[in-house]
Formats: C-alpha cells, structure tokens, sequence
C-alpha cells in the first residue's frame, strides 16, 4: 500500500510533467514547439538585436507571431509572422519596418521513448519561407530549410538540440549572392514547481547557440561569419500560459569586414496554449 503523502507527491509530479511538455523546448528556437494533437500554442515575441561594424550601428526590433498546431500525435504544422523595424545608424538615421516574409514549418515525429525515468524523442523538420514580404525588410527569394530537433526530459531536468541547414536563395534568383546557413542551438532548463502545485511553475533556462554562415565571394568581396551565444534566460508558467525572456551574449564572433558583429539579442515572450 502507498503511503496516501507519497501518492499524492507522485499524482503532483505526473500532473506537472503532463502540464510542462508542451512548454519545455527553448526559448529562442520555434521547431521545439509541439503541441498535442488537436490542440494549439500561440507564441508572441518581442526580439531586439543590436549589431555594428565599422561605423554602422544597426538596431533590429522584430515582432514575431507563431502558430503552431497538432495535426496529429506525430504531425506539428507551424506558421510564423513578423513586423520588423530597422534602424541603421551611420551619418544619417534611417529606417525600414514591414512585414517580413511568411514562415511555414512542418515537424514529424521520428522516434519518442517513454519510460519512468525519461523521455528522449527526436522529430525532422523541413521549413521554408514565402518571399512576399515587405521589400524594405524581406530578400525577396526562398530560403528553406531542413533540420531535427532532440529532445530529452529527466524528472525536473529538460534538454533540447535543434540542428538546421538553411540554403539561401535555392533558386538562384537573387541580385546578389547569400550565404547558406547552419544553426545549432540546444537548451538546457530546470523546472522548479511552487508548492507542489501543478499549475505553477518557475523555469531557468540556459541557452547555447551556435551560428555558421559559410563562405560566399561577390563584387563587394567575402562575407562569412562564424557566432556563439550564450543565452541566460527564464520561465514562468502558468497553467496554459507561459512567460518567458532570454538575453543572448556573444562569446565568440569570427566574421569578415563586412558582416555585423553582434553587441547582444533580447527576446521577451508569452505562451499560450489552446
């Protein structure tokens, strides 16, 4: 017989296991959402980015809209939208802002163990903008992309990894060359539940990521840059509802002449699921 405080502590941890899976991917990376099937999250962000190099300041304010439903258990289909202002700052002031290009994610499940211990999963995703967005903000070509988020969960301890490849610009259509694009960036966090009550929940997260822009020679000569960030960061969740904000530091920036450094990202979002 189970002593009735151990089983009321274990029905806690099950329900707050069940409460958080859908909120326990990273902060800063969208293919780590997945909702169950028929069910929805709706992600808001404010993303401020600060970058320079010599004699330019360019200050980035982007507002990103994710919607990502549960077609089936297996099957996520997500949909981003984002207002962009953009300021650059060399002599003169001057500024850009629309609406960028459309986001369409697919993700599907390949391979989820479940045991009493852990989850491990791991799900391919394929993405691809629609280059109809605000000329001033959008590169005017298609940029798909192709990845495979991890995912790991050991009692209050959570794990992600998302690895993509974005081919800049497939169809050759552009005026100028781009670079392709490699993207790693795990997460790690510690749930913290607040007395034992399944609707509330503290989240610290830390965040490492990395960025690789492979190397493209044009008239203006050759643009690369290799960045790694280190991101603190936290969440609160309430229920169906989350909050959530991290501060991306750089720690190592290689890049050419010119491609931007970055001084350092703010992202500060809500959550909701439906």
């Amino acid at each position: 017989m189970i002593n009735p405080a151990v089983k009321k502590l274990l029905c806690c941890f099950f329900l707050l296991l069940c409460n958080v899976l859908c909120y326990a991917d990273g902060i800063s990376v969208d293919a780590g959402l997945t909702p169950a099937q028929d069910k929805w999250i709706l992600r808001a962000q404010y993303r401020f980015m600060n970058m320079y190099n010599s004699g330019t300041e360019t200050y980035i304010h982007n507002f990103p809209l994710v919607v990502a439903y549960g077609v089936t258990s297996n099957f996520t289909l997500m949909i981003r939208q984002s207002y962009m202002i953009k300021n650059v700052i060399p002599n003169e002031k001057t500024s850009q802002n629309g609406l960028n290009d459309p986001y369409i994610l697919l993700k599907i499940k390949a391979f989820r163990k479940n045991t009493s211990k852990y989850t491990f999963g791991i799900a391919p995703t394929i993405a691809t903008n629609i280059p109809v967005g605000n000329n001033q903000i959008s590169n005017n070509i298609w940029s798909p992309k192709t990845g495979v988020n991890c995912s790991f969960r050991h009692n209050f301890w959570l794990f992600d990894l998302n690895v993509s490849y974005t081919f800049q610009d497939l169809n050759n259509k552009a005026t100028k060359s781009y670079n392709d694009i490699l993207n790693i960036n795990s997460a790690f966090s510690r749930l913290f539940p607040f007395k034992n009550n399944s609707d509330i929940l503290f989240s610290s997260v830390v965040e490492f990521s990395y960025l690789h822009e492979f190397n493209i020679l044009n008239t203006t000569g050759i643009f690369t840059a290799k960045k790694l960030f280190g991101s603190p960061g936290f969440k609160a969740i309430y229920s169906s509802f989350v909050f959530e904000a991290l501060y991306q530091i750089p720690i190592y920036q290689n890049t050419s002449k010119a491609v931007m450094k970055s001084r350092g990202n703010f992202i500060i979002g809500i959550r909701y699921m439906l």
